[in-house]
């Protein structure tokens, strides 16, 4: 997926390819050969420095050049690897979705069944949605986002691709097994990954409330995921092998 230059600011030449783990040391960006292990030390230490930086004073008032000095290496190390700051800022959240990612939907989570997989899943992308870490950077982004719409377009492009379709494949697969039946697995899903961005991310976000404790959230996850099939499908569902009002 390519990512093109707006008028404010000049963007990475070409972008890496959105299922292409950012961290690993054959990954390329621009064109360029694979990098060296030096050469992805740099790479994650302005990383680190970009997101530390972007979380803790905004956007708007890091400049590349900041990244550069707690990072290490020079300016056009970084023109090189990123583009802009617009480039890095890009590859900060691309790396966090692609941790939530791993850690949501592993191959080994979505061979479970339904039962033990979904409130695992739920809860992983509960605790994701209230991470101090990942709120600030959402906050970042939805006040750029006027200013590089590419990024929120090609991020909401990615989520479908790797997060929403994914669930929707394991719906399908899962349907009419274990008194498990989905009519519809996109409307599932979306109803799902709707419940799993909570009211608490959007009470954090506007700085009310605390994060909740994983017992909350786990709570909140297995009520959730009752919720979302008892709407989806007209009739409470525990879990797999059980029916209507089981316990």
């Amino acid at each position: 997926m390519r990512f093109r230059a707006t008028r404010r600011e000049r963007l990475i030449p070409a972008a890496m390819s959105s299922d292409e783990p950012l961290n690993s040391p054959d990954a390329t960006e621009g064109g360029c050969p694979p990098r060296s292990m030096r050469g992805e030390k740099r790479r994650q230490a302005l990383l680190q420095a970009a997101r530390r930086l972007f979380t803790g004073q905004g956007y708007e008032a890091t400049s590349l050049q900041q990244i550069v000095k707690e990072g290490g290496g020079s300016l056009s190390t970084a023109y090189q690897l990123f583009g802009s700051k617009a480039g890095i800022f890009r590859a900060v959240i691309l790396e966090m979705a692609i941790h939530v990612r791993e850690q949501a939907l592993s191959q080994s989570l979505l061979e479970l069944p339904p039962a033990e997989a979904l409130p695992r899943i739920a809860e992983q992308l509960l605790a994701f949605s209230v991470d101090a870490e990942v709120l600030a950077i959402r906050r970042q982004l939805i006040a750029e986002s006027h200013a590089i719409p590419e990024l929120a377009a090609e991020l909401h492009a990615w989520f479908e691709e790797h997060l929403h379709q994914p669930m929707q494949a394991y719906f399908r697969r899962w349907s009419h097994r274990c008194d498990f039946v989905v009519a519809d697995p996109e409307q599932l899903t979306s109803l799902f990954m709707q419940m799993c961005c909570s009211w608490h991310m959007h009470h954090l976000l506007l700085g009310v409330g605390d994060r909740p404790e994983p017992a909350e959230l786990a709570r909140l996850a297995k009520a959730g995921v009752e919720l979302c099939f008892s709407t989806a499908r007209g009739r409470a569902v525990v879990g797999s092998g059980q029916g209507a009002g089981s316990s």
